[in-house]
């Protein structure tokens, strides 16, 4: 790949990574006033839990399978003009928002097995039990909205326009986080005000994409497609890939209902921990897996050697770029947690529990940002029975890792051990088995696509990963240094925040000498190689 091409490609990347990043960060604002209003008891699990089942479907049809099966159709039916293209697209939105409608309307109407299924603690014990069915039923229709805004972003995406998708979520967490501050507290159940917001976020983000449609000339009123042959092959081309990106979400909510077994506050620990592992993935590996895409799929698709070098450069670029975000994290979890959320009815031991999670999930960091590469890429030249068997063993190490994890800490339990799964700080181990199982899934992605011939181990790769390497322990060591000289959990706000911004520069500062005086240089980064 020429390195005109790859500045190019980067160049798109990281626009959309900035602008994916601000809508992270309206995430970390959403969930900061989520946890200055709710802190993290039995109403906060409840709706996490409840929010979590329609957002597994939601990821599975928006993030997932649609972008995989109708990107690389968009880009071909772009060539017919653009008639062809808005007819395609009309169909295509009909047909799926009947499907997605009957699957929002039967969710609504299984709540109570749903919670039963997926809350398994949580379905039989006291308020969280009065709680999780209405919250799913409201909850269901966000499915519905969220769906067909991904069919927008992906018409929006094969036209080369990715910032209207990248900042669409945004509106979603600004919705969440007025009604966390500023509506819940006049409601007599303050957390049902935090579902509809939700709802309401979804129209918000739905009028938004298909507005950005309509800017192209592209949108026309929906109809029903079953019967039209290009509307037929993207359904093809979505069930595999549904299955592979099931079998993921199937995964998330087995970990919630084992988390649901655990201490009150798990879920919410789990997800505020979450939403810190987001930042950097979306910066540097959501982004450029979404623009690697459609660029991919012409590539493979005109069998331009380029897409080769294209995916060396990209799976080396996010994971040598995970490795210091991944030492950041882990060190700095505790501070993070407590500058950011300790606030309201949010405790520091809440915190503290949060960043065990965030340090165990990071550990995870680097395989996960491979997978956005490696996953866009297997559906760019239409192998999609590799993510399918990869995911699959992910799943079954995710469930061994978390089994053998809690045998063990069952075994370290002294004297009267009834009870112990309620204990804080299990949740970790949840977050631990995840790390482990992205692993997994990235090692078998890897060989799969070794042995198709499109990724292999460069003789001279050794260099920059030991730049990098030595470079984070430095940082490391810098960072652990200063928190010996810092107390963020008796500081008030405004000093915990100058805390965090000194620590963060002068971690990046360390990282950037360190890895400068190895040999380091950001033009080499660049190349393709």
């Amino acid at each position: 790949m020429p390195s005109a091409s790859a500045r190019a490609l980067l160049r798109r990347a990281s626009s959309f990574g900035g602008l994916t990043l601000l809508s992270r960060c309206t995430g970390v604002l959403r969930d900061m006033a989520m946890a200055t209003a709710f802190g993290a008891g039995t109403a906060s699990d409840a709706f996490v839990l409840a929010f979590r089942i329609p957002n597994a479907l939601r990821r599975l049809f928006a993030e997932g399978a649609l972008s995989a099966a109708f990107v690389p159709l968009l880009v071909r039916e772009t060539d017919a003009g653009a008639p062809a293209l808005a007819g395609l697209i009309a169909r295509l939105a009909g047909t799926l928002a009947v499907v997605v409608t009957g699957v929002a309307a039967l969710g609504m109407a299984l709540a109570p097995p749903l919670a039963l299924l997926f809350a398994p603690g949580m379905a039989h014990a006291g308020e969280g039990a009065g709680l999780l069915v209405p919250l799913l039923r409201i909850l269901f229709p966000f499915l519905a909205c969220v769906s067909l805004s991904a069919l927008a972003g992906a018409v929006l995406m094969s036209q080369g326009h990715f910032a209207r998708w990248a900042l669409a979520p945004a509106l979603l967490n600004l919705a969440m986080a007025a009604s966390a501050w500023a509506w819940a507290p006049h409601w007599r159940i303050p957390i049902l005000a935090l579902a509809w917001a939700v709802v309401v976020g979804g129209v918000l983000q739905l009028l938004w994409c298909w507005r950005g449609v309509a800017k192209l000339g592209l949108l026309r009123w929906p109809r029903w497609g079953a019967g039209d042959a290009r509307v037929r092959e993207a359904a093809r081309r979505m069930l595999p890939t549904l299955a592979g990106a099931s079998v993921a979400q199937v995964n998330l909510l087995v970990a919630s209902a084992a988390a649901s077994l655990l201490a009150t506050g798990s879920q919410t620990w789990l997800f505020q921990a979450d939403r810190f592992l987001e930042l950097p993935l979306a910066l540097f590996g959501a982004s450029l897996g979404i623009v690697l895409l459609p660029t991919l799929s012409r590539e493979f698709a005109a069998r331009d050697d380029r897409a080769l070098h294209t995916l060396a450069w990209a799976l080396r670029g996010v994971t040598l770029s995970s490795v210091p975000a991944t030492v950041g994290l882990v060190v700095l979890a505790e501070p993070l947690m407590l500058t950011f959320f300790h606030y309201g009815h949010y405790r520091a031991d809440d915190a503290r529990l949060s960043a065990s999670a965030l340090a165990c999930m990071s550990l995870g960091l680097p395989a996960l940002a491979a997978l956005k590469v490696m996953l866009p890429a297997c559906y760019a030249r239409g192998d999609l029975a590799l993510p399918v068997r990869a995911a699959c063993i992910a799943l079954a190490c995710n469930i061994g890792c978390a089994l053998l994890l809690f045998g063990g800490a069952r075994l370290l339990v002294q004297g009267d051990a009834r009870g112990w799964l309620a204990r804080p700080g299990l949740h970790a181990l949840l977050a631990l088995a995840g790390a482990l199982a992205s692993a997994c899934n990235a090692l078998v992605l890897w060989r799969g696509l070794h042995r198709a011939g499109l990724v292999g181990v460069h003789p001279a790769a050794w260099r920059p990963w030991a730049q990098v390497a030595l470079a984070s322990g430095v940082m490391a060591l810098v960072l652990a240094w200063l928190r010996t000289h810092m107390d963020f959990r008796a500081a008030e706000a405004a000093p915990r925040v100058a805390m965090l911004a000194g620590l963060l520069a002068a971690g990046a500062g360390a990282f950037a000498s360190a890895w400068y005086l190895a040999g380091g240089r950001l033009s080499r980064l660049r190349r393709a190689g």
